[in-house]
């Protein structure tokens, strides 16, 4: 090691002197200078958010959110340390992490950080090659999530919407979109966007040459609180830093400017500072210094886009606005301390831009480089040409990393694992833009599928199955591969969700301007000359409305005889059927609503549907304060996710025929049975008369038909199951039930010996399990039993005080309710009146189930519950103080062996009684 040492240090020293000149301030101008008419953003009631207490909550979730395995600090402590003997260190961490946050106080070993350099390429040959990652202490990285969370909120309210990194609810997605539709748009001739120019553009070392004076004056102009601001610059600028070379930290750095690499305030920071730019760029088109690309004539005009420290700036294309556009930029450089790259920048002309004009504005702006940088956040920026070729780099990246595996010699599980989750992933990202060609999906599938079957990249073996087998669940024989068509499909579905559940975020806003107008996005058709992620998306689109349903709002968008807004038994949507012949063909939904009441007329629905369809409109009430929106059939929230878009994609798109089917369509082939060789290999001859199936029926122990399983008939085979199935389904009802009753009496006996003789009306304590309330609420804990066969309900609520002291319960029961959903509805607004009736204003309730309790508290997030969460969120209301929180049973056994005895014991009768029940 000794022979080493002198190197080692050299390569420090470079570091360090490095770093420490890239830290210095570059002494810009005053912020006032360009950014005098920035108006405030950040209103009171954020700044209180901001600034409150720290609670002990929010330093928990802090700490556990942080990745336990993480690099550790200059400390040598990780997350784990802290998160395995948190309730050892708890209370010390907890005080001196509100310590900082009501004193002010940073120590200095806290803000000590290490700089770990991460190669950026593959060959690094400078340090300007390597990406500085800090290493930060546990203790500060609680401080910086605790003020990261925060800020997430505002972030969302105050950042443009060209802004889409680190910014909730904006994806990657959003800014590929739209940079497609922007240079799409330059290439139509006549389109009126085809004399202007994009220049994309990325800034140098964005990070580490943020001026901490330009920061501070920004959030100041954006109506940031002082303490707030105070606690942002404390954490900000008394960092140290020290570089780390092969695990030697080396010198001392006191920087100047710069935000660190690893710390988690630093995203949202650094947006921040990107708000800078959009300002000048957004002041400069509305003086006409510059003019962006405009999307028809409803559509916005977007100048500049950003992801990060990645840009797209547009305007016309002439020398003129191109002086304009490269002074707005030096500005803003000198300001904020900010360095665009000019070796990775380049310009995309329209199509109109004669040759002269392009070699002026080249000059203007100091680039040479024209047409793209063939690719913009990863994925290929102009798509003209042959689509294969363009995605030809997802099958070399594949194969490179299937090539590497090769060598490991693996099992068949951990070919598994690696095909699950690298193999698969690899192409997630231009598929959730664009539409595959089915020649890019064949050739990934295939290096898949070789590697599966191959021990030996150079060694073919056959392939037993195939891929399309691969991909079915292990259920049904597969290996559960994803089938990447359907995949691209399901993740194209999400961008068209995305469409109608954000109508107003920017990529719908591009889109709808561009394409659609005033139609709907769900009945506009293809037209001409239209981009290809429009086409993906509609692919997309295909998918979407097979798993749609209406969610009755006011019922103003929805025509009743015209619309598949009503959902049958078996989960079909369609228009309700008519009970008269003269109808008006103009009829809403909203006419047959009773406003005041918030619910259906039900005389208006007896008059114009059958009665079938009255009884299953009357089970859901629609939400009258609420648009009429779509909500997603495959999920219980009613969101869409890939997840169950895949599944729908793949059981539509992948259904297997049988031989005997294909021969059936004239198709040649072997109808031979390839068990038993003897008959055609019909459906019921696999499942009832093969010799093999005849051999599992008989050891299955199954009751057979006195005369054996029919020969041809499957209808008669079928017919025969299901009665056999409902006999005996039956009487296994019968013995449950039983059990039921045992179980409950036994649980009664226990907590009756283990009760307090002398007060045996009283429940002492909170249990480990339990929650308790905060002091001045008294907590409500909601019991539900439904049974399924008799459609009957049991509720119960049991109302305790801060210390667990029972002081009363309560029964109901309520008949035809239809599923458990309804059921748990139901007795949470029965609770509540409970509440109301007994003068009880600050309520804590707890629930057992997680989802209603997810749908109340976001509700943007559970649209399919939005009749539900509207109804109970306005009972509430009511309530001077009120939280809804889940709890797990051991915390609600006593509410449900209450609510248990409505469908146990049949006790139908409701009361209300002081204290517990004397029977628990």
């Amino acid at each position: 090691m000794a022979p080493n040492f002198p190197k080692e240090k050299a390569k420090g020293d470079v570091a360090v002197k490095f770093y420490s000149d890239l830290f210095k301030s570059s002494n810009p101008p005053p912020f006032a200078v360009s950014f005098h008419d920035m108006h405030p953003r950040v209103t009171d009631q954020m700044n209180e958010e901001l600034t409150k207490p720290v609670s002990v909550q929010e330093v928990q979730e802090a700490l556990f959110s942080i990745n336990p395995s993480k690099a550790p600090g200059p400390d040598g402590m990780s997350a784990l340390f802290y998160q395995k003997f948190w309730s050892i260190v708890q209370a010390q961490v907890v005080r001196e992490v509100q310590r900082f946050f009501e004193e002010g106080i940073l120590p200095k070993e806290w803000n000590y950080t290490h700089l770990c350099l991460i190669p950026k390429i593959q060959d690094p040959e400078s340090i300007s090659d390597l990406r500085p990652i800090s290493l930060c202490s546990v203790m500060y990285k609680i401080i910086s999530k605790v003020m990261a969370k925060r800020i997430v909120p505002v972030l969302q309210v105050i950042i443009s919407p060209t802004q889409s990194a680190f910014v909730s609810e904006r994806l990657m997605t959003y800014n590929i979109t739209i940079a497609h539709e922007m240079i799409h748009s330059l290439g139509d001739s006549q389109d009126c966007n085809s004399d202007k120019m994009v220049v994309k553009t990325d800034m140098s070392k964005a990070y580490d040459r943020v001026e901490w004076g330009y920061l501070r004056s920004l959030m100041c102009a954006l109506g940031f609180d002082q303490k707030w601001i105070f606690w942002v610059m404390k954490c900000v600028s008394s960092v140290t830093y020290s570089v780390l070379i092969n695990d030697q930290p080396h010198g001392v750095i006191v920087p100047q400017r710069g935000l660190r690499q690893g710390d988690p305030l630093s995203p949202a920071l650094f947006v921040l500072c990107s708000e800078g730019l959009n300002h000048l760029l957004t002041r400069a088109e509305s003086g006409e210094e510059i003019s962006g690309i405009k999307f028809g004539l409803t559509g916005p005009s977007i100048n500049q886009l950003h992801f990060a420290d990645d840009c797209l700036f547009a305007c016309q294309a002439n020398a003129e606005q191109s002086h304009n556009l490269i002074n707005i930029l030096t500005r803003y450089e000198q300001v904020t301390g900010q360095k665009l790259n000019p070796a990775k920048s380049s310009i995309i002309f329209g199509k109109s831009v004669r040759e002269a004009e392009k070699g002026r504005i080249k000059t203007v702006l100091g680039i040479e480089k024209e047409g793209g940088m063939d690719k913009y956040l990863g994925i290929p920026e102009i798509m003209k040409g042959s689509k294969i070729k363009l995605f030809s780099y997802l099958k070399e990246r594949m194969n490179n990393k299937i090539s590497g595996w090769h060598a490991k010699h693996l099992s068949q599980g951990g070919k598994e694992v690696l095909i699950k989750a690298v193999a698969s992933a690899l192409p997630v990202l231009p598929m959730s833009v664009y539409q595959l060609p089915k020649t890019v999906i064949s050739g990934l599938s295939s290096e898949m599928a070789r590697f599966w079957w191959d021990g030996l990249a150079f060694k073919r073996k056959i392939h037993w199955m195939s891929w399309e087998k691969l991909c079915l669940s292990k259920e049904d024989g597969g290996m559960g591969f994803r089938e990447l068509e359907c995949f691209n499909q399901a993740l194209l579905a999400k961008q068209a969700w995305r469409m109608i559940q954000f109508e107003d975020c920017l990529m719908a806003r591009v889109l709808k301007g561009k394409y659609f107008g005033e139609k709907r996005f769900l009945d506009v058709r293809m037209g001409n000359k239209v981009s290809y992620a429009w086409k993906s998306i509609l692919f997309g689109r295909e998918l979407l409305q097979k798993g749609l349903k209406y969610s009755v709002g006011d019922g103003r968008d929805i025509h009743v005889w015209s619309e598949p807004w009503m959902e049958d038994e078996d989960g079909t949507c369609r228009p309700p059927y008519r009970k008269q012949r003269v109808f008006d063909a103009n009829l809403k939904v909203s006419d047959v609503i009773d406003f005041p009441k918030r619910r259906w007329n039900k005389t208006l629905l007896d008059e114009l549907f059958v009665p079938s369809d009255v009884q299953i409109l009357l089970r859901n009430q629609p939400s009258v304060f609420d648009r009429d929106s779509w909500v997603w059939k495959s999920t219980p929230s009613g969101l869409y996710t890939v997840k169950t878009g895949y599944e729908l994609a793949f059981s539509v798109n992948k259904k297997e025929l049988l031989r005997y089917a294909l021969h059936a369509r004239g198709m040649k082939g072997d109808v031979v049975c390839q068990t038993c060789g003897l008959d055609g290999e019909s459906i019921n001859h696999v499942l009832f008369s093969c010799t093999l199936a005849r051999q599992i029926w008989a050891q299955s122990g199954f009751p057979h038909p006195p005369g054996g399983f029919h020969d041809s008939s499957i209808f008669a085979n079928v017919s025969y199951l299901l009665q056999a199935w409902r006999f005996l389904y039956n009487g296994v009802q019968t013995c449950i039930k039983a059990f039921d009753e045992a179980r409950l009496w036994f649980l009664a006996q226990d907590v009756a010996q283990q009760s307090n003789a002398e007060n045996s009306q009283v429940i002492t304590t909170h249990s480990a399990s339990c929650i308790a309330p905060p002091i001045d609420f008294v907590k409500c804990t909601i019991g539900m039993r439904w049974s399924k066969k008799s459609k009957e309900v049991g509720a119960a609520c049991v109302l305790s005080d801060a210390g667990g002291m029972t002081l009363l319960h309560s029964r109901r029961s309520f008949a035809g309710v239809w599923s458990k959903e309804e059921a748990y509805f139901l007795s949470l607004v029965w609770a509540v009146e409970s509440m109301l009736s007994h003068k009880c204003l600050n309520v804590y309730f707890t629930l057992e189930w997680r989802m209603l309790v997810n749908a109340i508290n976001r509700p943007k997030a559970w649209p399919s519950f939005k009749f539900k969460v509207t109804e109970i969120r306005h009972l509430l209301g009511e309530l001077l103080a009120w939280r809804v929180v889940f709890e797990r049973s051991e915390g609600h056994r006593d509410a449900s062996l209450i609510a248990n005895s409505v469908i146990i014991g049949d006790r139908f009768q409701s009361y209300v009684a002081r204290g517990a029940p004397r029977w628990l």
